[in-house]
């Protein structure tokens, strides 16, 4: 029956080329499930496989989640902040699945999260924490978090790295 039924697939693939470019269209008019028969690219986090993608009857890759998202939102939430923070560096198959649910950082990681972070770190000013962790400093500054955590000293800070960069071709001119 099987191969019955994939013989007539062929068939109306071969017949119609507008049919052949639309697998959504073919899958449905027939009732077929595709068959993903090969595994073209694996992720892994702690040595086991979170994602791949396979080959489908077509040849074209499908990406296929072994984790549910609600799965993927408790390691999330249960790993350590530096690499939460900077989970497509640390941790890219779950990054890749994250991803795939259409989860943005803000989902995983929290202010408080980042606040705690950056205090981790030992950044007493902005431009300090410039240089020790970039993606933590743009995390603060697409937040907003910039005068929570460094307080009005900030713009001082931003003023007096600026000059100590630029003073001296400023003066030269």
């Amino acid at each position: 029956m099987r191969e019955y039924f994939h013989r007539i697939l062929k068939i109306a693939l071969e017949a119609d080329e507008e049919l052949k470019s639309d697998k959504k269209a073919v899958k449905e008019a027939l009732g077929a499930e595709l068959k993903l028969d090969k595994k073209v690219r694996r992720y892994f986090y702690n040595g086991q496989e979170v994602a791949y993608f396979a080959e489908n009857n077509y040849g074209e890759p499908d990406f296929v989640s072994v984790l549910a998202e609600n799965e993927l939102f408790e390691i999330l939430r249960g790993m350590d902040l530096r690499d939460k923070i900077h989970l497509r560096r640390k941790a890219y198959g779950l990054y890749v699945v994250a991803e795939h649910f259409d989860m943005k950082d803000d989902d995983w990681v929290d202010d408080e999260d980042i606040g705690i972070y950056v205090n981790d770190i030992g950044a007493e000013s902005l431009s300090d924490l410039s240089r020790i962790d970039n993606k933590a400093y743009r995390l603060v500054k697409e937040r907003n978090l910039v005068g929570l955590l460094f307080g009005d000293e900030v713009g001082l800070d931003e003023n007096k790295f600026i000059l100590e960069v630029f003073g001296k071709y400023f003066l030269e001119r």
